[in-house]
């Protein structure tokens, strides 16, 4: 959402809402129904990384209550595509910390690629769009590159359970494992985004009528 901010019902930012606390909301609701998913993967991205060249800027590391809720109702293009690559380490960092807090899953987070068939750019500027559908094509022969459909048959993969790779692994578009982040590594900021996303959806669950 490069376009500015969007806000759901309850008044969180609409990228957290739905690549970060949206998953979590789920797989809570299925544990605290005796339905605990076995087998449970989280989409990341390379973008995640700060020390990784991806061409995004790095991620935002405040606490996950000023980006959920921050007063700003504007913004750039730079900062929404911030807000995406802050929700992929959000996504990193939280399948660690629960792989731990869960042992009887197994849970990873997945990497699919740059996947320019899925119309990633379709907010951005008329030129950028134009060069997406032209020659920035040939970025899919890239080795950080893929395709919906190649990256979609990985997911499935995952999700019958093939791999082999402990929980609380991050694998790339091509099931190799990947070392994360510094910042995605760190059990202090893992506990505290878990605890605070937790708050979060908690009280915005309040506000659902019966």
């Amino acid at each position: 959402m490069v376009k500015g901010p969007t806000w759901t019902d309850e008044g969180i930012e609409e990228t957290v809402a739905v690549n970060h606390l949206s998953h979590l909301a789920l797989l809570d609701a299925l544990r605290d129904r005796g339905n605990a998913p076995s087998v449970v993967v989280f989409i990341g991205s390379a973008t995640h990384d700060p020390e990784r060249w991806t061409g995004t800027p790095s991620p935002d590391e405040s606490a996950i209550t000023q980006l959920a809720f921050g007063s700003a109702r504007k913004g750039s293009r730079q900062q929404g595509m911030t807000r995406y690559t802050t929700t992929k380490l959000m996504a990193v960092a939280t399948a660690a910390a629960l792989a731990r807090e869960q042992p009887d899953s197994w849970i990873v987070a997945f990497d699919p690629g740059l996947m320019l068939d899925t119309r990633l750019g379709r907010q951005h500027p008329l030129v950028l769009r134009a060069l997406y559908r032209s020659f920035l094509r040939g970025v899919r022969l890239l080795p950080f590159a893929s395709t919906s459909q190649a990256s979609g048959v990985r997911l499935a993969e995952l999700l019958l359970g093939s791999a082999t790779v402990p929980s609380g692994s991050c694998l790339d578009h091509r099931l190799r494992p990947q070392r994360p982040s510094t910042r995605a590594l760190d059990r202090d900021y893992q506990n505290t985004l878990l605890a605070d996303s937790r708050q979060i959806i908690t009280e915005a669950l309040r506000e659902v009528p019966c």
